[in-house]
């Protein structure tokens, strides 16, 4: 079972460009780890306050480490021993102005919920952006915290998701079922 902060809101977070990262003086030390959980196994990056830079699902740690590299290259990047315990209290998220929008949006949805591309780029004022928004939310490097899982295309199927379409349902299955909106209220094609 994922731990409940999965699927909370009230986490503080970050958005910072890439400009913005590249001209950083100091950068904090990134632990990476292996969890498991009742979705699948994820690999979690974080810093020693418990801020999440990178959480992703059903990769293998040899193939997500290089592409985490990366993305933070300024950071020194290591293994957290399994015998310490984490809790996540925040998230940090690289990306362009435009994503930000995106994920500020996605932020704001509330467990249970899905919507479109569409109206995620009428709310950011872009109405005519509805792919930029998909482009957007498809890179997103948080999953779950940042709930691009509940974001779909604009005839509510079930379409393209980074983790995987099986997982995406799953998600949302377990969100619905887990709040107070009756299942009637989504309407989701499988």
């Amino acid at each position: 079972m994922l731990p409940p902060i999965f699927f909370e809101q009230s986490l503080k977070t970050t958005f910072i460009t890439k400009l913005e990262y590249d001209g950083l003086k100091s950068h904090e030390i990134l632990y990476y780890q292996e969890f498991t959980s009742d979705f699948g196994k994820y690999i979690a990056l974080f810093d020693k306050n418990g801020f999440v830079y990178w959480l992703s699902f059903g990769s293998d740690l040899n193939d997500e480490l290089p592409i985490i590299k990366t993305f933070w290259q300024h950071n020194s990047i290591q293994p957290k021993s399994t015998s310490s315990s984490m809790s996540f209290t925040g998230l940090v998220l690289k990306g362009t102005p435009f994503q930000q929008l995106v994920w500020k949006e996605l932020l704001k949805t509330s467990k249970g919920e899905s919507l479109t591309y569409k109206k995620i780029a009428e709310a950011i004022h872009f109405p005519n952006a509805s792919q930029a928004v998909g482009n957007a939310v498809g890179s997103n490097s948080i999953a779950v915290l940042v709930p691009c899982h509940r974001a779909m295309a604009r005839n509510r199927k079930i379409t393209k998701f980074r983790w995987g379409k099986e997982l995406k349902v799953k998600l949302l299955t377990y969100e619905r079922e887990n709040t107070h909106l009756k299942p009637n209220q989504q309407q989701l094609l499988f």
